[in-house]
């Protein structure tokens, strides 16, 4: 008789769970016949064109999306300068190109899992090994970088020309084999790269990360602000970014850079 009194509340709670399961799923799902994506295909190795093919990382993400989202995506190519304005006030879903997350921009629109963290990090090598507890320790250490790197703006815009860094401990290499034989022969104590970057070398060059810089700086897909695009593609991103293709991906397409 108990048994037989307790089964309404099962049915009960059978069903609500399943009302809620199906609420969760049609709200994950997309409507959109197709995805309008707004892109500046001006930065290599994220996006570029060749013989009028678009490639690079960024390019890989999008077909990665478009496959397991089972939706078509349109492209429409914009200079960098004005991508985000165009995306606000154009019909378009999502923008990508290397698009730094900011606390300003976020007032705006809404943002994707970061796929590409570029913040900043200080490397030594593992047989000689640096301690940094701070930026200012830096100062003390020559620091090699690569030419025409987003390392080398780094240091010159918010170390050197603030009085944080001497000119004279920077050394500038033309490669990134030369930078990494610097820091194994003690040339220079510390490597500074883009953290992707260093994740993938740091293994296989012996180097360790002793400091990140505090100006963190990841690229993310734009989305226009409350977008119901937000949630699945950042579930879908989530997939991605623990899966073979996007792996090799990255290092296929940042090898090309080193």
């Amino acid at each position: 008789m108990k048994i037989r009194r307790l089964f309404p509340i099962i049915f009960l709670v059978l069903v609500v769970a399943v009302v809620l399961l199906s609420v969760r799923l049609c709200g994950s799902r997309i409507k959109n016949s197709e995805i309008k994506v707004a892109l500046s295909p001006d930065i290599y190795p994220f996006i570029y064109t060749e013989n009028d093919t678009l490639k690079g990382l960024e390019v890989d993400l999008l077909s990665l999306l478009e496959t397991r989202l089972k939706i078509p995506f349109t492209f429409e190519n914009l200079r960098f300068g004005i991508l985000l304005k165009s995306f606000y006030d154009g019909d378009f879903d999502i923008a990508i190109g290397s698009i730094e997350m900011t606390d300003n921009r976020r007032e705006h629109f809404d943002f994707s899992h970061s796929y590409y963290d570029a913040t900043q990090v200080f490397l030594s090598s593992k047989d000689n090994p640096v301690s940094l507890d701070s930026l200012s320790a830096v100062s003390s250490h020559r620091v090699g970088v690569v030419n025409n790197s987003t390392s080398l703006f780094y240091i010159e815009e918010q170390l050197i020309k603030l009085n944080k860094f001497s000119a004279n401990n920077l050394r500038r290499y033309s490669t990134h084999e030369a930078l990494f034989s610097a820091v194994q022969s003690g040339e220079v104590a510390l490597v500074l790269l883009e953290h992707s970057v260093a994740e993938m070398v740091s293994e296989a060059q012996n180097l360790q990360i002793v400091y990140t810089s505090d100006a963190a700086k990841k690229y993310a897909i734009v989305l226009k602000k409350d977008s119901p695009l937000t949630s699945p593609l950042n579930q879908t991103l989530t997939r991605i970014f623990n899966s073979n293709e996007w792996s090799q991906s990255k290092v296929r397409h940042l090898s090309e850079t080193l």
